[in-house]
Parts: structure tokens; sequence; C-alpha cells
């Protein structure tokens, strides 16, 4: 546990590509209350783009700034989520070991669960549950996968800013510790807008699958074509129910700018024969101190679930980055 971020106010950075959400608060409270100072959006151009100049990463600095300034966000400590398009996850069951034997057997063996080649990706992975089968107990892991130069890209312009990064994280734990264990249902996540789309399935306490959909909102929303997703969607329904006797998911959420969309609202429904929600409706979460981002909350759940870091109610449920001074090694967390 981060001691530490439970007394001070803490900025929290929900990334996604160029677009990147930013709030300023404290961690949630064992009751589930949340304390926003301040949030807002900005647009970063380029600025996790390999190819990006030095100018081009100096100018975006100037911009989140200002950015920062203009929303009053003062905090200096950052805990962001990295949640663009090419993050690599899977869920993988292991025989049941102790963490010592485990953190040795992923490391001497990540390529055997992820296509990666370790001079391009950084990983890291937890344990989600413990299973057991006729032969034995398991564990179930999420092994997680993001390319160096993103996270290089990231920390080098939070440090030009005067901010210091303490965490990195990603949208596939987020989205896990939002609705992974929640009731023990089997629930699909879709969160986009216009910066991509993003897939979460999960069963009971596992990521059954997470994926980037080719599916992005255009600025006009009566002229948006809706088939490509739904087509996407109807595949990985069908895929569940296949890998499951069966059974059918037991609900769909909506988040991001997907979740305001009144066309959107009427295809699933007229698609779809499950529950659907879209946004937070029901949420258990109190928001203090600032109400006017309730009506917001859908694109703002990468940083809501940020901010459920410290909470019991996700009891060691964590992939960390402990920042010190710059990145390096070959892993997300330690």
């Amino acid at each position: 546990m981060l001691d530490f971020m439970k007394r001070k106010s803490i900025l929290y950075l929900d990334i996604r590509g160029d677009v990147v959400r930013a709030a300023q608060g404290c961690p949630a409270d064992s009751n589930l209350s949340i304390d926003f100072a301040g949030f807002g959006t900005i647009t970063l151009p380029g600025f996790l783009e390999p190819a990006a100049e030095e100018a081009e990463l100096e100018a975006n600095a100037s911009k989140l700034k200002a950015f920062l300034r203009e929303n009053n966000i003062t905090a200096k400590k950052v805990v962001a989520s990295f949640g663009q398009k090419g993050i690599l996850t899977r869920t993988i069951k292991v025989p049941k070991m102790e963490p010592g034997d485990l953190a040795s057997m992923m490391k001497l063996g990540i390529t055997d669960h992820l296509p990666i080649d370790l001079e391009e990706y950084a990983f890291d992975y937890k344990v989600l549950t413990e299973v057991e089968e006729t032969d034995g107990a398991y564990l179930e892991v999420m092994v997680v996968a993001v390319k160096h130069f993103e996270i290089g890209r990231c920390m080098t312009l939070l440090e030009k800013v005067g901010l210091k990064p303490i965490v990195l994280d990603v949208l596939p734990n987020v989205l896990y510790r939002l609705f992974g264990f929640s009731n023990f249902e089997d629930t699909m996540v879709i969160d986009g807008g216009r910066e991509g789309t993003r897939l979460a399935i999960f069963q009971g306490r596992s990521l059954f699958m997470y994926n980037d959909l080719p599916f992005a909102l255009n600025d006009e929303e009566e002229a948006q074509d809706f088939a490509t997703l739904i087509m996407e969607l109807q595949g990985y329904v069908d895929y569940f129910s296949s890998r499951n006797f069966g059974k059918n998911i037991d609900r769909i959420f909506v988040l991001g700018e997907l979740a305001f969309s009144a066309s959107l609202q009427e295809t699933l429904q007229t698609r779809f024969e499950l529950p659907l929600n879209f946004g937070l409706k029901n949420t258990e979460f109190t928001l203090n101190k600032n109400e006017s981002l309730l009506p917001l909350l859908p694109v703002y759940t990468g940083v809501l679930g940020l901010m459920l870091r410290e909470t019991e109610w996700t009891v060691n449920l964590n992939i960390i980055t402990q920042v010190r001074k710059k990145f390096s090694g070959t892993s997300l967390g330690t």
C-alpha cells in the first residue's frame, strides 16, 4: 500500500493516446467516497509517438502545464494509466506457487505467454484469483505489456512539466478494478470515443479478454455508422458463449463518449437482449466537493478506477510501477 498517497492530493491521468483526462483528488476511502478538486481533458498531439521531435515534446509540455494551471490542478505526484491502442494483455493459469517462485517464472517465461520482444516491451503481471481444480490449485494471472518508448515518452513529458510520476497503471487493470469482481457477474465493458474503443470482458474475478476495437466516434453523430462496432461486439458475445457452454454475458457497460450517443443506445438496445448500462448508473461511488463531474463520469471512469487503488475494496489487486528517478529495467512494476 502506498500510505503516503492517503495524506495528500494526487494528480490522476487517464492516457488514451493523444487524449489525456486529468483529475486531482485523494484516493477513495473505504466507503468509496471520492474527492475531486479539479478535472479536465486535454489533447497532446503525438506525444507518445516514437518519431516525435524534441520541439513537439516541449510544446506539449507547455500546453499541459498551462492546462493544469487553468484548471487549478496543483498536485505534483502523478498516478497515470495507459489506455492507448496496442496494450497487450491476457489471463493465464499457472500452478499455485509462492510469490517469489511466480516472479522468477514470469521473468524467465513471459514470452511464453505474450508475443513480445523484451527489447521493445516492458511487462508486468498480477494474480487475479486462486482456483481449485480436480488436479490441484491454480492461480489466474493477468499479464500485460507496454512499449518501452511509450513509458519513456510519458515520463519525459511529465518531468518536463515538473510532475513526479510515482505509479503507472494500465486500462485493463483499471477497468478490472471497477468491474472485474463486482457481484461476480460476467460483464462486457465497451469504453471508447474519438480516441478509439477498447473492449474488456470480465468473467467473475477473471479477465476473459481485452482488445482494441476498430471503431472511433466522429463529430457528426447522425452520420455515424455503428455497423462495424456492432459486428465486432456480436462476435465477442458469441465467442464468450461458445467458450462457456452457451452461457451468455450477464450485462454490458458502455463508457466514455460512447455512453452519450443516443444512436448507439438505440442500436444496442435493438440488437442485444442483454441488460445495458450507459455510464455508471446506480453507482456506489459518492462524489464530494465537485458534483459537476457527475454528469461527465462516463468519460472519467479511468481516473475513477485509479482513485480506487488504495481502498480495501481492491485488496492487493494492483499492477503498479513505482518510478523513483528514471524508468529502467524490463518490468512495468515491482
